[in-house]
């Protein structure tokens, strides 16, 4: 197996391991239909807000775990290469003919190993489900000082909850992680009043109104699947599943290859109001070649930091995490000589405001309001009574 980049041994880094099989086949049971992509995910939406739990001096490194079928190379390389576009570096192997539910457990407690021979791991958050061969493992790294919280679905995250060393994390808690709410059946969290659930699935008049709930686990596909589980009956046409070699690929348009992941950065020494926006590589008034990120693209970035937090977000922090995103990025470039400059432009045209608290210069969003202090879920602490900590 390929280890990753060395780091420094007193790096301290928050890690978010992502099983995908198990977690394509978790949102298809909770949701009774066959994952697309206006169900799944956003890996870019998980990563700000891994990034966003990073203290100053801290890195981010979220890794996705996928197989990879013979003969769909081209396909899921360019779904692959997106991801990898979004903050996260990727596992691949070849896909097994076995089903057996830990055929991805060892390589995942592997990477996480090799992570922790290099760097100090300050959160380690699991997204998988796979309790029979993670739990063990992951309730001795909490004796051993790492905190461990899984990253899930309730309905299928018993284990978690009832632990008494793992954090639980609800995968639709995390901020922009899901265009809309799911169709999900969770009554783990009914209020003493109740709780009406509307139907998921009307019949036609006569017809069965039963709704078919997976009683296996349903195979992986590249984004653009089709849209329910026909249980019993066979996977539908394309595009292929990744875990169905023999259905059919649809020929995938041209797309460039995935540049490489960044290593992690830390920077020091940042005062948010006057720190440079100066690109990686810059020497006096010589600077290496680096592809140039779109103001729109930083716009973006910024926003979504933001757009979420009550109290808001320090400059230094936004420049941390944008330099850790966009090392490529180059402020004086496009006009923007410091980090004030460029907060002050995204304040300007997304709404948001700029503001010093402290003496400490912050940029939040005035529609959210704001809170006394803001809530963060850390692992290890107790699970609150409702068996769901907020993210």
């Amino acid at each position: 197996m390929t280890k990753l980049a060395a780091q420094s041994p007193t790096n301290r880094v928050r890690v978010l391991v992502w099983d995908y099989p198990d977690m394509e086949r978790r949102l298809g049971e909770v949701t009774t239909e066959r994952p697309t992509d206006a169900l799944r995910p956003s890996f870019d939406a998980l990563y700000r807000w891994l990034l966003n739990r990073c203290d100053l001096g801290e890195s981010a490194t979220a890794i996705l775990f996928v197989p990879v079928p013979g003969g769909q190379e081209e396909t899921v390389s360019q779904w692959l290469a997106q991801v990898r576009r979004d903050g996260f570096a990727a596992f691949a192997r070849p896909a097994l003919a076995t089903t057996e539910p830990d055929e991805m457990s060892t390589e995942l407690l592997e990477v996480i190993g090799d992570i922790r021979s290099e760097s100090q791991i300050v959160e380690l958050l699991v997204a998988s489900h796979r309790s029979e061969t993670l739990l063990r493992p992951l309730e001795q790294l909490v004796g051993e000082d790492i905190p461990v919280s899984i990253l899930g679905f309730r309905e299928r995250a018993g284990f978690a909850t009832a632990s008494e060393r793992l954090g639980f994390i609800d995968v639709e808690d995390v901020p922009g992680a899901f265009r809309s709410a799911l169709p999900r059946t969770n009554l783990f969290e009914l209020p003493a009043g109740g709780r009406l659930l509307g139907p998921l699935a009307r019949a036609a008049r006569g017809g069965d109104s039963t709704i078919p709930l997976p009683t296996t686990a349903p195979p992986i596909p590249v984004p653009g699947a089709p849209e329910r589980i026909a249980a019993p009956a066979p996977p539908p046409a394309p595009p292929a599943p990744l875990l169905a070699p023999e259905a059919a690929t649809p020929e995938p348009d041209p797309l460039p290859a995935a540049p490489p992941i960044p290593e992690p950065r830390t920077i020091t020494n940042l005062v948010a109001d006057v720190a440079p926006l100066t690109r990686p590589g810059t020497v006096g008034s010589e600077a290496t070649s680096m592809p140039t990120i779109s103001t729109g693209t930083i716009f973006e970035f910024v926003d979504g930091l933001v757009r979420h937090e009550p109290n808001g977000v320090e400059l230094a922090r936004i420049g941390y995490q944008l330099q850790q995103r966009y090392p490529e990025f180059d402020g004086p470039a496009v006009g923007y000589e410091r980090l004030a400059d460029l907060a002050a432009a995204v304040a300007q045209e997304r709404n948001l405001q700029l503001e010093s608290r402290n003496g400490t210069p912050v940029l939040r969003n005035p529609a959210l309001g704001e809170t006394a202090g803001r809530s963060v879920d850390r692992p290890g602490r107790p699970t609150p009574p409702n068996g769901r900590a907020t993210a």
